[in-house]
């Protein structure tokens, strides 16, 4: 669509690059001579097109044979007796024309090309001249190749409406304008999008840990033994029988369901030298699976601390350091309490 724009405010038509211009399209009149076309005597209006103003700045009249726009262009661009340059005499200036195979047409780039054209414009009381310098009579000779556009200025100002192909590509650049900054605008929001998949995706992962507590923590709601996820030095935080993990502790009870008798295996009681440490304090914490057995760990209470261990949630463990000593809840608490996965999801 904007090609077409474009086409229109060079050519005076969507086709673009036409081999043979009409004088209908891109002087917006019909047939006529280089005075009567460009001379702003009559009707035509040469301004209208971006060739029209160019076959009137860079051609010559009948029987001229300057080159206003190029000295060594071989062959000049004469207008005919009663029309435009013929196909041949505008295939002239087209050769001395850069041909560019790949050019992106930009908004900066029309936007200089708008503002070259205004500066060869220049104003002679209302009436606005495009091309020769000082020359009030554009007839297409040596000295008056140009367009005289009548009533084209007010008070020494180039008026809006003056010359249209300037306008047109004016509001094509502005269009330009608009799609970039409408291709920045999804551009982020696909970004952002990105960026929400790839942290649900990372919630995802997430589940199978809250999966797991919350099988330990029903498990220990149920009375079922936990297999093996317990240091064994710590086995005396468990006080029912059956709480009381298989695989690490003995309850040496034989009586008793409740109380002080979870004890570690034989062969396990010397608690290991690391966990005399800060590292062993953390991983007596990070075994408790309820607050009453993590207020029951015992060891060293760090400086300013009330306890060896500290109960948080389980969204308040996602934001805490790794080595942390803390307890933790195993089963997330997020929405009114609910303790579905799926509310955190």
């Amino acid at each position: 669509l904007l090609q077409k724009e474009i086409a229109q405010a060079v050519y005076g038509e969507e086709t673009y690059g036409p081999a043979e211009l009409t004088a209908t399209k891109v002087l917006s009149g019909a047939d006529a001579g280089y005075t009567a076309a460009c001379g702003g005597g009559g009707t035509h209006k040469p301004q209208n097109t971006v060739a029209g103003t160019i076959i009137c700045v860079c051609g010559c009249a009948e029987g001229q044979s300057h080159k206003p726009c190029h000295k060594k262009q071989a062959t000049e661009t004469a207008w005919q007796a009663t029309n435009i340059p013929n196909r041949a005499s505008w295939g002239n200036l087209r050769n001395v024309c850069p041909k560019a195979t790949k050019t992106k047409i930009t908004a900066h780039g029309l936007r200089e090309l708008v503002a070259a054209a205004k500066k060869i414009a220049n104003t002679q009381g209302n009436d606005v001249f495009i091309g020769s310098e000082g020359e009030n009579t554009c007839n297409g000779n040596a000295n008056g190749a140009c367009v005289k556009i009548t009533g084209g200025a007010a008070s020494g100002n180039l008026k809006d409406d003056a010359i249209p192909w300037i306008n047109k590509l004016e509001a094509v650049a502005e269009q330009l304008t608009e799609r970039g900054n409408y291709n920045s605008e999804q551009q982020r929001k696909t970004a952002a999008i990105n960026e929400l998949i790839s942290r649900a995706k990372a919630v995802a992962k997430r589940a199978h840990y809250l999966f797991q507590f919350q099988k330990t923590a029903q498990a220990a709601a149920a009375g079922e033994a936990t297999e093996g996820t317990v240091s064994k030095a710590d086995c005396k935080q468990y006080t029912t029988n059956s709480t009381c993990p298989k695989n690490d502790c003995k309850w040496d009870s034989t009586t008793e369901d409740k109380g002080d008798h979870c004890k570690p295996k034989p062969g396990t009681e010397s608690t290991a030298a690391g966990e005399k440490t800060n590292e062993g304090e953390k991983d007596k914490c990070s075994a408790a699976q309820t607050p009453e057995a993590c207020a029951a760990v015992k060891g060293d209470i760090p400086k300013d601390e009330k306890a060896v261990c500290g109960w948080i949630t389980y969204i308040e463990a996602l934001a805490m350091p790794a080595t942390s000593t803390w307890c933790q809840d195993p089963v997330p608490r997020i929405i009114g309490g609910s303790q579905e996965p799926a509310a955190f999801l």
